[in-house]
């Protein structure tokens, strides 16, 4: 292996028990993303290539599946932040310099912070190198302990009734780099606490007590340091992060009426002159084009908006919708539909699994499910698309330029044939032939 690889080990297999949860800590999410996701993203964004993280045993929350962007290594028992790093460090064989540690719930650090630490730290030949922060007089962080000449001697661990400590303003915000080598020497040499754990912490104290070089940097931005203990912590870090998100966007040119109100997750991406209106949710990985008009109460979630598009009081969820169409109020799109240009779905209509073709309109009360509907077709209001026989559900074709008159029952498996027409009410239960008109219940043709 390269000496100058780029090596980071997060440390996940905390219980999180202030989170008051059977999920663990770093799985729980923020704006549509996990604490841990988050973090491995700001990791890999900082140039550190499939990080080495340290999860909890016999928790199947996490998932091999994510292995393909990270290698892991099992706590087998949660006897502190000393022995998780312990772990990873026995198991990584790498023959890397340096290293960089963070934990899974630091969700708000940035790549460029982590990028400029590891400089500091390299330039400098550091043993070990602290990332710190400014902390308030309430601040649960461990409290940074200079000597006389400004040189860092221990960290101590915040407690609310030691009041000396709470007059330190510089807090360990969790973050180091170390040399590889004299990490693999000092873990070994770290005592066992009173409570059986091992405190990654008590590094600090024998680099002193060795004379070793022993450096730190402050971060620039507080918020970035942020911890997630429980579950205010975790609402104030998705608050800061939905700002973040919402400043990246107006900067790009997308219009928010209401950023108070306004919901867009880490993984969504927002085109030019689109406008975003009240209680509006972008969410998980959805792509919204240009010049769109999403909202007011609008939820989009795992779904492709094509550019010009409106959608007002109505959701969309794992779905694709093409150019200039027009869906809402109260109607939603879901069962990864597939909505074609120019289409027109108006009030209370829900499409699920269903094929709209072209320049189609469904203009409101109807349900189309399971449906592959051809081009230019007009759904009538109170169209249902009855799918399901009790065992298994079934398709509806309606083919292009049909019409299909209010109420029409369709009762599937049943197609309906190019220019066909259905009369108000009918109950179709067998197949139209092209240019028939059919009424009735059952329907019938007209000659």
């Amino acid at each position: 292996m390269r000496k100058n690889k780029k090596l980071a080990v997060v440390l996940a297999a905390g219980k999180g028990t202030r989170m008051r949860s059977e999920l663990p800590k770093v799985l729980h999410k923020i704006c549509g993303a996990s604490m841990l996701e988050l973090v491995l993203n700001t990791v890999n964004s900082a140039g550190f290539s499939r990080p080495l993280v340290v999860i909890p045993e016999a928790n199947s929350n996490f998932s091999d599946d994510k292995d393909d962007c990270y290698d892991y290594v099992v706590q087998k028992e949660p006897l502190g932040t000393g022995h998780a790093l312990l772990q990873a460090v026995s198991k990584n064989k790498d023959d890397c310099t340096n290293l960089l540690v963070l934990s899974g719930d630091n969700p708000l650090i940035r790549p460029n912070t982590l990028e400029v630490l590891e400089e500091h730290h390299v330039s400098e030949l550091n043993v070990m190198t602290i990332l710190t922060t400014e902390v308030s007089s309430d601040s649960d962080f461990g409290r940074i302990i200079r000597d006389s000449n400004g040189n860092i001697k221990k960290i101590i661990e915040f407690s609310e009734k030691n009041n000396d400590l709470k007059s330190i303003k510089e807090g360990n915000s969790g973050i180091y780099c170390f040399q590889m080598e004299w990490l693999r020497e000092k873990l070994k040499k770290i005592e066992t606490s009173s409570t059986g754990e091992i405190y990654l912490t008590d590094l600090v104290e024998l680099a002193y007590q060795s004379n070793d070089k022993l450096g730190s940097l402050r971060v620039a931005d507080p918020t970035e340091t942020l911890g997630v203990n429980n579950r205010v912590q975790l609402n104030q870090a998705t608050k800061i992060l939905q700002n973040r998100i919402q400043k990246e966007w107006l900067m790009a040119g997308v219009s928010i009426e209401d950023p108070a109100t306004v919901y867009i997750d880490v993984n969504a991406k927002i085109g030019e002159d689109t406008t975003l209106k009240p209680n509006t949710h972008i969410n998980g990985t959805t792509f919204v084009g240009e010049k769109c008009e999403i909202g007011p109460n609008t939820i989009i979630q795992n779904s492709l908006i094509g550019n010009s598009c409106k959608v007002v009081y109505s959701v969309v969820n794992d779905s694709t919708i093409e150019e200039h169409v027009q869906i809402g109020p109260f109607s939603n799109v879901r069962g990864e539909s597939y909505i074609c240009r120019g289409v027109h779905i108006g009030t209370s209509v829900e499409v699920n699994r269903t094929h709209l073709g072209e320049k189609s309109m469904i203009s409101h009360f109807a349900y189309l499910g399971d449906a592959e509907i051809g081009i230019n077709v007009n759904i009538g209001a109170g169209t249902v698309t009855c799918n399901y026989d009790g065992k298994k559900k079934h398709k509806t074709l309606i083919m292009d330029h049909a019409f299909i008159g209010s109420g029409t029952m369709l009762i599937a498996p049943v197609t309906i044939g190019n220019n066909a027409i259905t009369g108000a009410g009918a109950v179709v239960k067998e197949d139209v032939e092209p240019n028939a008109t059919v009424v009735g219940v059952p329907a019938k043709v007209i000659k």
